[in-house]
């Protein structure tokens, strides 16, 4: 334990954790709950860090990597879906006049 900080305040850090952790859990698009996720990984590194429990930081610097890495595919993605016009990838060109008999 660090002498430094306050017992309570360590705790409050855990406690604010897992509330990013629930919030995570909560969301069902992919760019919020990855942000969330990468909040509750940055106060568990902390909180895990301060309370000397190496398996909480091991486990969270591996979640921060990973939550990174599928914010990034999630942004891309979505950055992809924006590019696309409303009408999908043939709203672009005009309708063709028909041709033959009418």
């Amino acid at each position: 334990m660090n002498a430094i900080v306050p017992p309570a305040l360590v705790d409050a850090l855990g406690f604010l954790a897992g509330g990013f952790t629930i919030l995570a859990y909560a969301q069902r698009v992919a760019v919020p709950l990855r942000c969330f996720g990468l909040a509750a990984n940055a106060c568990f590194i902390t909180y895990g860090t301060l309370r000397g429990a190496t398996p909480v930081v091991t486990l969270h610097v591996v979640l921060l990597a990973v939550n990174l890495v599928r914010l990034r595919g999630a942004l891309r993605a979505r950055a992809a879906r924006a590019r696309v016009p409303a009408g999908g990838v043939f709203a672009m060109f005009p309708a063709r006049a028909r041709i033959g008999p009418a």
